[in-house]
């Protein structure tokens, strides 16, 4: 592995020996491109060259931690990585993007149509599990306002994440997660969240759909419903039973990244 940049895009490397495609991962809220070494290294021994992003205000990218002032920076990191990795690029791109990333590819993909061979969404945030309180989110868009990075706690369990609870107790040990969100992030995302399912049927690009079955931090039905709505002529949903959300932390992962390989070289077949 790799470290790559000061600046954005903040990406760890994981280089193909020789490589056939490239992969960029974008991981989801609180989360770090240091937490998914175990799928850079699975997938670079399998031929590609894979890139996972810290996004704004996460792991070591600038930015303050949990904030932004609109989703559009999201979306600029991503193209912004798309552009450092695609010229070196090997064979055909591919992004794969968990939770809150998987709402930021989608974002991605209707506001820019970045140029990539497929895409893959990983429990992607498309919806809350347990939804806000009506007076709560009001608050928090009067808080957007008028002090948009006022902060408040975020609330996840982190025994949610995986039901091994190795995962979980790595992660609150963990000194690049950050336990925080802003007024302005909350809403921004909430926005971008119904954009994407309003505007679902726009997307066009081939896309994968991972989604953990007992999935108790995104909704698993905002996700079926954004899927049955996808424009794209290719696409497909894979659900697995029992997962909680972080299907690459789970036991049984190994059968998620052999999916998602199986997936990739049939479209490089083509």
């Amino acid at each position: 592995m790799s470290q790559s940049g000061d600046r954005n895009p903040v990406l760890c490397c994981y280089p193909a020996n020789p490589p056939r495609y490239t992969l960029l991962i974008v991981p989801g809220y609180a989360d770090h491109a240091g937490r998914y070494s175990h799928v850079g290294e699975y997938f670079a021994a399998r031929g590609a060259d894979v890139y996972a992003l810290d996004v704004t205000g996460h792991g070591k990218a600038s930015g303050r931690r949990g904030h932004i002032d609109s989703f559009a920076q999201y979306r600029h990191d991503v193209l912004n990585a798309l552009e450092h990795v695609t010229p070196q690029a090997k064979g055909p791109v591919f992004l794969l993007g968990h939770s809150l990333g998987g709402l930021i590819v989608s974002s991605t993909l209707l506001h820019d149509q970045p140029r990539v061979s497929g895409v893959m969404l990983s429990s992607p945030f498309l919806g809350m599990s347990m939804p806000v309180p009506p007076a709560k989110a009001a608050l928090a868009r009067a808080l957007a306002s008028f002090l948009p990075a006022l902060t408040m706690a975020n609330n996840i369990p982190a025994n949610h994440l995986s039901r091994d609870s190795s995962v979980g107790e790595a992660y609150l040990s963990d000194p690049l997660v950050f336990r925080t969100a802003t007024a302005r992030w909350f809403t921004e995302t909430m926005d971008a969240m119904s954009e994407v399912r309003s505007r679902a049927g726009e997307i066009s690009e081939s896309v994968l759909v991972l989604q953990a079955g007992d999935d108790r931090i995104a909704s698993k039905e905002a996700v079926i419903d954004v899927f049955a709505a996808l424009g794209s002529k290719d696409k497909t949903y894979l659900e697995y039973p029992g997962f909680y959300h972080e299907i690459l932390n789970e036991i049984g992962k190994e059968q998620v990244m052999s999916d998602m390989v199986e997936w990739i070289e049939k479209k490089i077949a083509h």
